[in-house]
C-alpha cells in the first residue's frame, strides 16, 4: 500500500479531531495513513508518497520551525497539501486585506503594529464605531491570545502584555457570532463539500470546540454559499482543502472571518459523505501531482 502522512502534533488530547474518518476510505483506495507529529525530526518524509497537513494545531508556537518542516518535505519531492506556499500566504491574517482588495467582504479589520497601547485601541474603537472589540494576533490558531473588549478603558488582564512585541488585528465584535454562530463552508479539490454552523457556549463568544463551541450540519442557503464561493475563488489556486468561515452582519450580508488553508478542522463527522468526497479529491490531486512531476522530469 502507498503511505500518506497526516501531519499532526505530539499530543491531541485537548483537541477535537476527526481525521480518523479518512483512514478506512483511504485504505480502500490503497493508502495507509500514519499520524506524524511535525516536530519529530527523526521522520524521513521521503518515505511517504504524500503528506497532508491536518492537525498541527500548535504551529503558532514555533512558526519558523513549522514552515521549515514544510520546506523540508517539499525539498524531498514528497507531494504536500496544502503546500508550503499556501501556508506562508495564510500564515498571517494580513491576507484578509488582500482578499478585501479583491472584493471579498471581510469583518472590518484594523492592523495594529506592536506595541499595543490604549491610544491605539481607542483609535480602533472609533474607526469601527464599535459596541465591542475583538483583538487577536496576526499569527494564531484556535482563538489563542484572543481578547474581547467591552470598552477600550476596561482592558482585559494580559492584553497589552500579550501584544507588547507582536502585531494584532482589532475587529468590531460581531453580535451574530453569539446570536446565531459562525458558518463554515468546506471545499475539497476546489469543490464545495459541506457546511456547518458553530455555536459558542453560553456566556462565551469563541466557537471553537476547545472553548465549548458546538458544530452542527446545515443546508447552506444560497446567499451564504455565494459569499463563501467569492472568498474561495479569491484564494491562491491549487488547494486540496480549504475552509471558509463567515458571520452574518447587521446588514444581513456574510462577512469573511477567516480563510483556513493550512490545517483546518474539516468537521467530517457532520456530513457522512464528506470523507468519500475528500478521498476522491485527494486521489485526483495525487494524479495531477504525478503528471506534473512527470512533465518536469521529461523537460
Amino acid at each position: 500500500m502507498k503511505r500518506v502522512a497526516f501531519l499532526s502534533m505530539d499530543d491531541l488530547t485537548d483537541f477535537v479531531a476527526d481525521d480518523d474518518l479518512l483512514v478506512a476510505p483511504l485504505a480502500e483506495a490503497g493508502w495507509n495513513v500514519l499520524m506524524s507529529p511535525w516536530r519529530d525530526r527523526s521522520i524521513d518524509w521521503s518515505g511517504f508518497d504524500a503528506v497532508l497537513v491536518r492537525s498541527p494545531w500548535d504551529y503558532q508556537q514555533a512558526p519558523a520551525e513549522f514552515l521549515a518542516t514544510l520546506d523540508r518535505i517539499e525539498a524531498l519531492g514528497t507531494p504536500l497539501a496544502n503546500s508550503a506556499a499556501h501556508a506562508r500566504w495564510n500564515f498571517d491574517k494580513r491576507y484578509l486585506f488582500e482578499l478585501e482588495a479583491k472584493g471579498v467582504e471581510i469583518v472590518p479589520s484594523l492592523l495594529i503594529d506592536e506595541p499595543l497601547t490604549t491610544a491605539k485601541l481607542i483609535k480602533a474603537w472609533n474607526t469601527h464605531r464599535a459596541v465591542g472589540l475583538v483583538v487577536k494576533p496576526t499569527v494564531g490558531a484556535t482563538a489563542s491570545d484572543t481578547f474581547r473588549l467591552t470598552h477600550p478603558s476596561d482592558l482585559p488582564s494580559g492584553l497589552l502584555e500579550t501584544f507588547a512585541a507582536k502585531p494584532c488585528i482589532a475587529q468590531p465584535f460581531m453580535s451574530f457570532v453569539v446570536r446565531e454562530g459562525e458558518f463554515s463552508a468546506h471545499y475539497f479539490g476546489g469543490q464545495f463539500s459541506h457546511a456547518i454552523l458553530k455555536s459558542a457556549a453560553v456566556g462565551d463568544y469563541r466557537v471553537q470546540e476547545e472553548w465549548g463551541g458546538v458544530p452542527r450540519p446545515i443546508e447552506i442557503e444560497p446567499a451564504l454559499l455565494a459569499a463563501a464561493n467569492r472568498a474561495f475563488v479569491a484564494l491562491p489556486a491549487g488547494t486540496l482543502f480549504a475552509r471558509i468561515d463567515l458571520v452574518r452582519t447587521e446588514a444581513r450580508s456574510f462577512a469573511l472571518m477567516e480563510a483556513e488553508i493550512i490545517e483546518p478542522a474539516l468537521y467530517l463527522r457532520t456530513d457522512p459523505g464528506s470523507p468519500a468526497r475528500f478521498v476522491a479529491a485527494f486521489l485526483d490531486w495525487m494524479a495531477r501531482s504525478s503528471r506534473e512531476a512527470s512533465d518536469v522530469h521529461d523537460c
